[in-house]
């Protein structure tokens, strides 16, 4: 049987510029926002449930992820890798096992990703 895509459902995600690495704290923003390497985590698990909730509705047979530039920031800030602050082997590590929990943790509700 020849499968002519009409029945396909594909849902495409973009992730970029995550910036893992860099830390910013309320008084460098006026006491409007920060980030660091928990709040990313913690935004990534709340992508993660509202995936898999949608998922549940729409039952799409892919997930395309894409992974744009700026996991980690040194490349445009550039004292971060002088500084060493960025780009460690432990970050990246840290990085990869966090996304790979992610993927995983949403791959069951998909056909294929």
């Amino acid at each position: 049987m020849i499968d002519t895509f009409q029945n396909w459902v594909v849902e495409i995600l973009l992730l970029s510029d995550i910036h893992a690495d860099e830390v910013i704290t309320r008084s460098e923003t006026a006491w409007n926002e920060e980030y660091n390497f928990e709040i990313f985590q913690k935004r990534l698990k709340s992508l993660e449930k509202k995936i898999i909730s949608k998922q549940l509705r729409v039952k799409a047979q892919w997930l395309v992820i894409i992974y744009n530039w700026d996991f980690i920031s040194w490349n445009i800030h550039q004292e971060l890798y002088e500084n060493k602050e960025a780009w460690s082997i432990e970050l990246q590590y840290k990085l990869a096992a966090v996304l790979t929990k992610f993927e995983n943790n949403i791959s069951p509700y998909f056909k294929k990703v």
